[in-house]
């Protein structure tokens, strides 16, 4: 008794301890949540102290590269000054002597004053001596006029070319503006056109530049072409294919002209191949024609030409451009208060939209023609006139291939019968051939259907059951009695099948005498549409429709 006592006692102890130390455990685990939370709240606090930090640094980068730009803004600009404020000076007064010379109300010895006090501080730029040679030609000085222009074409013969005829175009010297045409056109190169390049192009083809009855200029073009050409030998079936490919997005389909054809023929691919193509000539030549028709007006064509005169002089020169950059980072900088990224992103994109696209001559005009807005319409005109011989021989060869895929004959395949057609004169033959096929194919399904040899098997067995129910009749009566119902039931079932045999043959030939008329009309409107498609390409070959211009 007492040892029950005492271990009753000692479980008592033991569970108390276990709960003491449960207690404990719940402590500390709350304890533990607790420190928990407050490393969360302490990491927070910390990641909240770095963005305060790394915000406070991108602030203070962004203070010093704002104030750096600042800086060196008022360095740049001074330099700029220093070395090129004189351009900048040379560009203004070409400007303002052109704009003098239109209103007349500046004396010539001013202008010629200016002028060379200008040449004499410039003694590399390229625009000061065509600035001498517009003031000599005003004060009617042409032995000065000569040693400036011999200057100036010197220091850059391209840039002096182009401005010079510009000036004399503006001034109405036409036979001289052609000699200073052919000076540009003779510098440039037909693998490397920018959409500048092609604008006085364009003005030449299109007169703006007056008439050239010296024909200074006729050869440059086609100097040009013959050059990509012979420096590509692929060139003719790279162009026809490129601009066969144009065509194809005119394309369409005959399937709604033709359905019979579509759904009864072996070859409608080929027809529709040949005739989509030959329906889409009219609307590719209509498009052509109506850029070549479309009116050009010369006035507002001059008045671009002058003003890329007055951008072609008030261009910073090529000597200018790293501190002109620098300038326009720094100015960028200062926008974005010191935020040099963003700065940088601004300056590319200005940089990649200043730069004029440059491509081979041959690409820049197949670009301009197919661009459907954006283009001039006078520079799509010019761009036909220059590479009508390569459109001509794309929409050739996209006619054709359609053209030579186009069958000689048509195989009609209706219900199962198939028939070859020429040019319609089979049509009677084939249908009386069709109709013998449809016969034969009723008879012999006919046939088959009355070759079944059920009711025949069903009225032996009813007459042997009869037999043997009579018989056993007299032994068995029951038995009898049923072989005797099964015999009606088997002759009842003969006749059914009897009948059923009549009716599927009632079936078939209303089937096949539907089938006829339906396969007739079938092949007379795919006779009819195939007569129809040989028209439309017999008509297309006598008109011979390849040609844009």
């Amino acid at each position: 008794m007492g040892d029950v006592v005492v271990n009753s006692y000692n479980l008592n102890n033991i569970e108390h301890n276990i709960l003491v130390i449960d207690n404990k455990v719940d402590s500390l685990s709350n304890e533990l949540r607790g420190v928990s939370s407050s490393v969360a709240q302490i990491n927070n606090e910390l990641n909240a102290l770095k963005d305060q930090f790394e915000q406070m640094m991108k602030e203070q980068r962004m203070e010093a590269a704002l104030q750096r730009a600042t800086t060196e803004l008022i360095r740049v600009r001074q330099e700029i000054e220093s070395e090129f404020g004189n351009y900048r000076i040379v560009r203004d007064t070409m400007v303002g002597v052109l704009q003098a010379t239109d209103a007349a109300l500046v004396k010539k010895d001013t202008i010629s004053r200016v002028t060379e006090e200008l040449m004499l501080s410039t003694p590399k730029y390229w625009l000061a001596p065509c600035l001498v040679a517009v003031s000599a030609w005003i004060g009617n000085d042409k032995s000065l006029a000569e040693r400036a222009i011999k200057e100036a074409v010197k220091r850059d013969r391209n840039k002096t070319a182009i401005t010079m005829a510009l000036i004399c175009r503006r001034n109405k010297r036409t036979e001289t503006c052609y000699e200073w045409l052919a000076m540009y056109f003779e510098g440039q190169d037909p693998r490397s056109i920018n959409e500048g390049d092609f604008a006085y192009i364009d003005a030449y083809v299109n007169g703006v530049f007056g008439p050239d009855e010296k024909h200074v200029c006729d050869g440059y073009v086609e100097k040009w072409m013959r050059e990509i050409k012979s420096n590509d030998a692929s060139y003719e079936e790279r162009q026809s294919e490129h601009w066969k490919q144009h065509c194809m997005q005119f394309t369409g389909s005959s399937v709604s002209i033709y359905p019979e054809l579509n759904q009864y023929t072996r070859e409608f691919r080929q027809i529709d191949s040949c005739v989509s193509r030959i329906k889409a000539v009219d609307t590719i030549k209509q498009r052509f024609d109506q850029i070549n028709d479309a009116y050009v007006d010369l006035d507002e064509l001059r008045n671009e030409i002058d003003k890329n005169l007055m951008s072609l002089i008030g261009k910073y020169d090529e000597d200018e451009m790293a501190l002109r950059n620098e300038e326009a980072f720094y100015i960028a900088v200062k926008k974005h208060r010191g935020d040099e990224v963003a700065a940088q992103q601004e300056f590319n994109a200005r940089t990649m939209q200043n730069e004029r696209k440059v491509r081979n001559l041959i690409e820049q005009m197949n670009v301009i023609v197919q661009q459907e807005s954006g283009i001039k319409t006078s520079q799509k005109k010019t761009a036909i006139k220059l590479i009508s011989s390569d459109i001509n021989r794309g929409i050739d060869k996209y006619i054709t291939e359609g053209r030579n895929a186009f069958p000689n004959s048509i195989t009609l395949d209706v219900n199962g019968f198939c028939a070859v057609e020429k040019d319609g004169s089979e049509r009677d033959y084939i249908i009386q051939s069709y109709c013998t096929y449809q016969d034969n194919v009723k008879a012999e399904r006919i046939k088959k259907a009355q070759e079944t040899k059920t009711p025949m098997i069903l009225w032996i067995l009813a007459g042997i059951l009869g037999v043997a129910g009579i018989a056993f009749s007299f032994a068995v009566l029951p038995l009898g009695i049923v072989m005797i119902i099964g015999a009606i039931v088997c002759a009842i079932s003969g006749f059914a099948s009897k009948k059923n045999i009549v009716n599927v043959v009632d079936n078939i030939t209303k089937q096949h005498e539907e089938d006829k008329r339906n396969g007739v009309d079938i092949i007379c409107r795919a006779t009819d549409q195939w007569i129809a498609a040989q028209k439309v390409v017999a008509e297309f070959d006598s008109k011979n429709m390849r040609s844009v211009s």
